[in-house]
């Protein structure tokens, strides 16, 4: 059998008709039948050893299988920051992260974490800020790069069983990085999503949540911390920033850093936001404890009652009474240097003047703004 081709003649722009010989005819391709590996059915692509059915069932049970392994380093225990027996981790899991991700290390007493990312200084010095104003946030502590502890880690890292086999990949930037922070592994979820709409729902009557929520949005504010809860910033927040555990009485803020403000008319801009918020939490509830409200109901599906609210509004006002309190006093002072002299030990750096400076005057706001009206 002919088919007919139409072939074109550039130089007298005519057509003629030109037939091809039936043994030069495309015929149709034939695909060899073979059978699936795993059920035996037959497939039609020749080359894939498996059905679609057994493929997507392949799929469905990797992810099974990674779910589960995940959910296994849920239930561990925080083992210690301090004297970590480094040469006995046993196995390792990298989780992504925006601000850089962080290892997991599985040891004998627990699990501990390791952020490979440079060192901040303003992170380092708003944790251990946290700590001497009883503000519940992940513990850490830096390994400069000339530790002799830097070496154990490192190794620790290559010598660990990886979770997945891809996340050998990351170990690299543990070598590279100027400083290593080791923190406090917390179990549990973030405050987003099914899991932590789950844990609130089963905390409904439990005051303590909503207070030790609070302390933290307080805490936010004397450090100018926005990437927490929009209490006093025009932001939607990121309550990926707060942790819920199964474990430990009430959330705990992880990733939170000190934002110095130099240009001094944002620095009375914000100033003018700390004195509102310091009003608002005094005398009830208003536009900004508002914000948070809705920013909690859009990543937790939890709509607070007013004694939630009102539980959380308290807990904030009582760290901002502390705060004035340690300003009237000097006290806030000493604090900051005592602050400033540890971090130059673990880090051998600069006091973080800006941090210090900020905080000092956003601690004398909050002592005139909540002094005013009394």
């Amino acid at each position: 059998m002919a088919k007919l081709a139409l072939e074109g003649n550039s130089s007298n722009k005519a057509l003629k008709m030109q037939r091809i010989p039936a043994d030069r005819c495309l015929k149709p391709r034939t695909w060899d039948k073979a059978h699936c590996s795993q059920c035996g059915n037959a497939t039609w692509g020749g080359a894939e050893s498996q059905c679609r059915s057994c493929i997507k069932r392949s799929e469905a049970d990797l992810q099974a299988e990674a779910e589960a392994k995940q959910a296994d380093w849920r239930t561990l225990s925080s083992a210690p920051v301090q004297d970590v027996p480094w040469s006995d981790a046993s196995e390792m899991m990298w989780c992504h992260g925006g601000s850089g991700g962080v290892f997991l290390l599985r040891l004998p007493t627990g699990a501990v974490c390791l952020k490979t990312e440079s060192c901040s200084l303003e992170m380092l010095f708003a944790q251990k800020l946290a700590e001497a104003l009883s503000v519940r946030t992940a513990r850490m502590r830096a390994v400069a790069n000339s530790h002799p502890e830097r070496a154990a880690i490192c190794s620790a890292l290559e010598q660990a069983v990886p979770t997945f086999d891809d996340h050998r990949l990351q170990v690299p930037r543990a070598r590279g990085a100027e400083a290593l922070i080791v923190m406090e592994f917390i179990d549990g979820c973030a405050m987003m999503g099914v899991a932590a709409n789950g844990y609130l729902q089963q905390h409904r009557d439990t005051s303590r949540v909503w207070h030790v929520l609070g302390r933290l949005m307080g805490f936010d504010v004397l450090i100018n911390n926005f990437d927490r809860l929009p209490l006093a910033w025009s932001n939607e927040g990121n309550l990926g920033n707060v942790m819920l555990s199964t474990v430990l009485d009430g959330p705990v803020g992880i990733d939170h850093s000190v934002h110095p403000i130099t240009n001094p008319a944002g620095l009375q801009n914000y100033l003018g936001r700390v004195r509102s918020v310091c009003v608002e939490v005094r005398d009830g509830d208003g536009a900004s404890c508002n914000a948070v409200k809705q920013a909690i109901y859009n990543n937790t599906a939890i709509a607070l009652s007013s004694k939630e609210l009102e539980e959380l509004r308290y807990g904030c006002l009582e760290l901002l009474q502390e705060v004035s309190r340690l300003a009237s006093t000097g006290d806030m002072e000493r604090i900051l240097d005592e602050v400033s002299d540890n971090i130059r030990q673990e880090l051998g750096c600069a006091q973080g003047k800006s941090c210090h400076s900020l905080i000092h005057t956003v601690s004398q706001c909050v002592h005139e703004a909540l002094a005013e009206g009394l």
